[in-house]
């Protein structure tokens, strides 16, 4: 993909008239990352954990679109291993925090993600609360391959227990793979 900043920069369009901003032809909106947090805090207050999974699915949905996008505007490969060496880099530039691959196994992934935007404003908490970067993950896999990829967060940064936020993917049932890492 070969992005730095200055492609990014000439990627991204703002329309002041109509008050739009584009992101090659697609749009988009800024906005500060309290607002999964907030989405977050409000969905346990007013429904408890178990409504917490919408985020992941919320989260699914979005990468398996995004993906669609990125491949027409910029060629985003569907191979795993390639695809994954190319989209660290660009949701770094895009702030999503410092994104890494540890592994890329048939039917597995594990990446990581340091300086979480989630996991930063929801610091103190005790449970990992980055469910929507582990749901775009699994939909950016299943949109890519045209198989079912689910995923979950392993550790969470927001817990005080770890430096950044580890996520595992694979092509498991969700609820296996929750069953698999908590054992619950």
């Amino acid at each position: 993909m070969g992005l730095n900043e200055k492609a990014l920069k000439e990627m991204i369009r703002l329309n002041l008239d109509s008050g739009s901003l584009y992101f090659k032809s697609v749009r988009v909106w800024l906005t500060r990352p309290e607002m999964i947090a907030f989405i977050h805090k409000w969905i346990r207050r007013i429904a408890g954990e178990a409504l917490l999974e919408a985020i992941y699915e919320a989260g699914k949905e979005c990468g398996r679109k995004d993906f669609t996008i990125l491949e027409e505007i910029m060629g985003t490969p569907r191979d795993v291993k390639e695809m994954m060496k190319d989209v660290s880099p660009f949701y770094t530039i895009m702030g999503w925090g410092k994104m890494s691959v540890e592994k890329v196994e048939e039917g597995e992934v594990t990446f990581y993600v340091e300086n979480s935007p989630i996991a930063e404003n929801l610091k103190g908490s005790e449970e990992p609360v980055c469910m929507y970067l582990s749901g775009y993950g699994a939909g950016l896999l299943s949109q890519a391959t045209g198989e079912e990829w689910n995923g979950v967060e392993v550790e969470c940064a927001a817990t005080g227990k770890y430096p950044r936020c580890k996520f595992l993917l694979s092509r498991k049932d969700r609820k296996d793979l929750i069953l698999e890492v908590y054992g619950t």
